[in-house]
């Protein structure tokens, strides 16, 4: 997963999807033995289809007054009646909705496979060898961060070495601005994306941080927990076990805080180390462990709240601090303030729809209408409020309903946890502790490759502390239910399998009518206009493919009227025509969309002055009788 993600093009995330869709796929086939967490998936499939559902206006007014408004202008501007939907998205809501099925089966799979000793056994140990090959390529390329990434994907931006509009929001940083293109009389909106922070095998520190915290923990309660050998030989065994996870501890935190600078996930990781050596103690050292835990919490809350209260950036101005100490702060508190202010953004988000939200994977769409700045923002740095914000009341409750059923079907199986599996378990919780709470920092469950990795962790547990599986032999009417869910599940999983590569294959299609277009952006190129000109012509085609794969993708539709402004000059009526084509088709996909607005009325504006001139030009040359 985390070298999938390293790569940052489309096809590995689409690769993880794949892998995903076909390992759920067999499962299913080969006849589970335990279906009951499979209604984590449908609750997502429900949900989605839900927001993406054609509504009636007076439900939908109920629902989402917002959605309802975006749709019926986009209706005026488009001359045509549209079907409107909770979701001011439903391209990236049907994305996202694809990527979560996956998950809730990728859950069920692992905890129906977690029931064997030996599966359960491997799975933990390729967590835990995830967790150190990921520390092993972050030491080694500590020197290098912010360069290419793993050789994949060169993170230097075209127009300058921190932002590039070729870059998708899951590429960079999650942050961007918007920038005008001006061709002849006509105007377009771009997003140049910032390149991010790259460290080891990921593209932004924070998420390098996440990927430790969900691995490193689980790795040293397997190294410290582990059951000793022969009493002879155990004592210096469990010494060379405990220094080897002191050196990974150690070295995961220097790059998680001195390298990558993630103040969150440096506390997180704390958080899960220290949670290690309370529930492997005993006696005294447990209550020490104990303290300590609860003081690194509370250190954190604490720092928070003077950070968002107070202005500590200038009361170590005041004091006269180290400089170190002093840039620190600032970043720190910046960091905080920064977040703060997309939090109260994404209640207001919420307030806007309160039921079924604006729609899963809207929020970089919606995110423009409530900000106050010129730029755009993919994710709201904390999963749960953009949860709130996307899927309103209902996912909250989805979400809600499967933490207590997981809670209490960990807490019913603790006691039956024995031998090698209690320090697997231990580390399993460690993990989680570190983790959870760096989501109200982060957008950690939004990156494929750690979302991937936390399904695995919490189907791990869930496997090891489930009850007995369910009975071979069943009545007629539950087997009938059984195998009725499982083939309705294996089709929407070769549905899902199906888009990915529909999304792969337009991706790889549309890559080259990106490209050209950054040509004809950027002046010098050592190309004429005429070769501009024809490489744009040459790869039209491409992009006409892409849309057809993807006819819910509004970009595809965007990046098409861009070309057709470029073709046009700003001055060709009938390339022009075209464009409006295009931008209204965007704008009936995804009415929300600011850029495909602002063009649309150029090039509404710029047509009806050459109508008018036309017009001008033919009372003049006509006789009068």
């Amino acid at each position: 997963g985390p070298l999938a993600f390293g790569a940052t093009e489309v096809w590995s995330l689409g690769v993880l999807e794949a892998l995903a869709a076909l390992g759920a796929g067999l499962w299913l086939v080969a006849g589970p033995s335990d279906l009951r967490l499979l209604w984590l998936s449908i609750a997502v499939a429900v949900l989605g289809l839900a927001q993406v559902a054609a509504l009636p206006d007076g439900l939908l007014a109920v629902l989402s007054p917002f959605a309802q408004d975006a749709y019926a202008a986009a209706a005026a501007a488009t001359g045509g009646p549209l079907s409107a939907r909770a979701s001011v998205s439903p391209g990236a809501t049907l994305h996202v909705v694809r990527q979560w099925f996956l998950l809730g089966l990728l859950v069920a799979v692992v905890a129906d496979l977690a029931r064997g000793v030996h599966a359960r056994h491997r799975m933990a140990c390729a967590v835990a060898g995830i967790g150190v090959v990921v520390l092993a390529i972050g030491l080694a390329t500590w020197p290098w961060r912010g360069g290419p990434l793993l050789g994949f994907h060169d993170m230097r931006g075209p127009l300058k070495s921190y932002k590039s509009p070729l870059l998708h929001p899951m590429h960079s940083a999650g942050f961007g601005r918007f920038e005008p293109v001006r061709v002849g009389g006509v105007s377009y909106t771009i997003c140049s994306w910032n390149v991010g922070d790259t460290f080891g095998p990921y593209v932004v520190s924070n998420h390098y941080a996440g990927c430790l915290e969900m691995t490193l923990p689980l790795a040293v309660a397997l190294l410290v927990c582990a059951a000793p050998g022969r009493p002879r030989r155990s004592r210096p065994a469990r010494a060379f076990r405990v220094a080897a996870a002191a050196v990974l501890g150690v070295a995961a935190l220097a790059t998680v805080a001195v390298g990558a600078k993630s103040w969150a996930g440096t506390a997180g990781l704390a958080v899960g180390l220290v949670w290690v050596g309370w529930q492997a103690s005993a006696g005294w050292a447990r209550r020490l462990w104990g303290a300590l835990l609860a003081a690194a919490v509370a250190i954190w809350v604490v720092l928070f709240a003077l950070l968002a209260a107070c202005d500590v950036a200038g009361i170590a101005r005041q004091a006269e601090a180290p400089a170190a100490i002093q840039t620190a702060v600032e970043s720190l508190q910046g960091s905080v303030r920064g977040r703060w202010g997309v939090w109260c953004l994404c209640v207001r988000m919420f307030a806007e729809s309160p039921w079924l939200g604006l729609g899963l994977g809207a929020f970089a769409e919606v995110y423009p209408r409530f900000a106050d700045s010129n730029g755009v923002l993919a994710f709201a740095h904390c999963d749960y409020l953009q949860l709130a914000a996307e899927a309103g009341v209902v996912g909250l409750a989805i979400a809600g309903v499967l933490a207590v059923v997981a809670v209490r079907r960990v807490r019913r199986g603790w006691s039956r946890i024995a031998g090698q599996d209690r320090p697997m378990a231990m580390g399993l919780c460690a993990s989680l502790a570190a983790f959870l709470p760096h989501g109200l920092f982060d957008w950690n469950l939004h990156v494929p490759a750690n979302a991937w990795i936390f399904a695995v962790l919490v189907g791990l547990l869930l496997g090891i502390t489930g009850g007995e599986p369910m009975p071979e032999h069943q009545p007629p009417a539950g087997r009938l239910g059984r195998n009725a869910l499982a083939v309705a599940l294996i089709l929407a999983t070769g549905a899902c399998l199906w888009a990915t590569l529909r999304h792969i294959a337009a991706d790889w299609s549309a890559t080259p009518l990106r490209e050209a277009l950054f040509l004809q952006r950027v002046p010098r190129t050592g190309l004429t206009l005429a070769e501009k000109h024809l490489r744009l012509e040459h790869a039209l085609a491409g992009g006409l493919r892409a849309a057809d794969l993807c006819p819910r993708d509004a970009g595809y539709a965007e990046t098409l009227g861009q070309t057709f402004v470029h073709l046009s000059g700003g001055v060709r009526s009938a390339d022009l025509e075209a464009a409006k084509r295009w931008y209204r088709r965007a704008l009936a996909v995804s009415p929300i969309s600011d850029p495909a607005w602002r063009t649309l009325g150029e090039i509404e504006r710029v047509v009806s002055e050459l109508e008018y001139e036309t017009g001008r030009a033919r009372e003049k040359h006509t006789p009068s009788f």
